[in-house]
């Protein structure tokens, strides 16, 4: 009420006090104890042999889930209420500060859910020990996320402003007794939601290792290898959700890809081999080049060192370089709104040290001396940057 005054009504104009213990709302009526899954699974591994030395392998893998579950009615919250609308008997502008929509029954939640992997490629033996493979990797998965009973935000405001409603086949929505909800506004703020979304890579690998020759201490290894690799997200969400028309937190479609081409070589060397307080001492040497169509080229190493002392005690020291590019997700996000916990720093300011720098921050921003941060979930918008750089680390462990 304009005074401040909390009221819920109790059936036709009547209403009393708010009391959250006789008002409050329980969701769990709307819920299961366990809800449906139905999942549909596929897997075939392969090996042909070419010949004596070269081998071809396949794989093939296919996932499909389905599942929903109930939810319990749209939450309404906010919600200013001219005095002169038809349905408010109070004769004063009030806010509707929360109630659900139990006349519509619960909102319905479904998930269906696609997976594909599939892979070929050659392996064989070349000489001396040596072996390679080659083979072409390619997944997809895609989703589809549906939401019933829903609410239409913008036709919801036209069934409460009272200019429009009663017109132009838009009815005026009773929204403050429970039960008051009709199926005429139903029909017309009730929506059925519908997202898409994925993520697809392709790559294409090739590996050879042997020994490149022997030492006293055992033969020396080597490997190298490369990669060519592209990944690809999407998300579309409802044109409701992106126009801001949805019950729910607006979003952004997302879509982007990355490419990376990359060279990699390995060595261990092994230095001393069964000696007093050393069984076993090798050198490990990794170097390995990054090129990505969006951030350039990079090039990390490794240098590690493995000191076996005795059976059950070893000592192992590493130094590394590494490079990390942001994801699809993190470059190609859109913008979506969430409720983030936060922690206001002011919040009982006054109850602190005078001479700490909060207290005083908060003084001076003028932050009343009594205020109290009421919840900790705040509406912020997130999403992702185009701008972001890439990470560059050097470890020693």
């Amino acid at each position: 009420m304009p005074n401040g005054d909390q009221i819920n009504f109790i059936g036709g104009d009547a209403y009393e006090p708010f009391s959250l213990a006789a008002h409050g709302f329980n969701s769990n009526p709307f819920f299961n104890a366990s809800n449906p899954v139905e999942r549909v699974s596929f897997a075939a591994i392969g090996k042909y042999d070419l010949n004596d030395s070269t081998r071809f392998f396949s794989e093939a893998l296919f996932n499909w889930r389905t599942s929903n579950q109930p939810g319990s009615p749209a939450t309404l919250s906010n919600i200013s209420f001219d005095a002169s609308h038809p349905t408010n008997p109070t004769g004063e502008d009030i806010i509707l500060l929360r109630r659900r929509t139990a006349e519509f029954g619960s909102r319905q939640f479904e998930q269906d859910v696609s997976t594909w992997r599939l892979v070929a490629g050659v392996e064989g033996d070349l000489w001396d020990g040596w072996n390679y493979d080659l083979s072409l990797n390619w997944g997809r998965n895609t989703a589809v996320d549906a939401l019933k009973n829903n609410i239409n935000t913008r036709r919801l405001a036209e069934t409460l402003d009272p200019t429009l409603c009663g017109m132009n086949g838009i009815p005026c929505a009773d929204i403050l007794g429970e039960g008051d909800l009709t199926s005429e506004v139903g029909d017309y703020i009730l929506i059925n939601q519908r997202d898409t979304g994925g993520n697809e890579q392709i790559s294409f690998t090739g590996n050879i290792s042997g020994a490149l020759f022997d030492l006293p201490a055992g033969p020396v290894g080597f490997a190298a290898g490369f990669e060519y690799r592209e990944d690809k997200g999407w998300l579309e969400p409802d044109s409701l959700l992106v126009a801001g028309d949805a019950l729910g937190n607006a979003q952004d479609p997302v879509s982007g890809s990355i490419e990376a081409q990359e060279l990699y070589a390995e060595v261990n060397v092994p230095l001393v081999r069964d000696l007093p307080l050393a069984q076993a001492v090798d050198l490990d040497l990794a170097v390995r080049y990054s090129d990505y169509d969006l951030f350039g080229s990079d090039e990390n190493y490794k240098v590690g060192l493995n000191w076996q002392l005795v059976q059950d005690f070893k000592l192992r020291g590493t130094y590394s370089t590494a490079f990390r590019v942001p994801s699809v997700t993190e470059l190609f996000s859109g913008v979506s709104e969430g409720q983030i916990p936060t922690a206001d720093p002011c919040s009982n300011w006054a109850t602190m040290d005078s001479s700490s720098a909060v207290y005083q921050n908060c003084q001076a921003a003028g932050v009343p001396v009594g205020y109290t941060q009421l919840g900790s979930a705040i509406l912020t918008d997130q999403g992702g940057n185009p701008n972001l750089e890439p990470e560059d680390a050097a470890t020693f462990t």
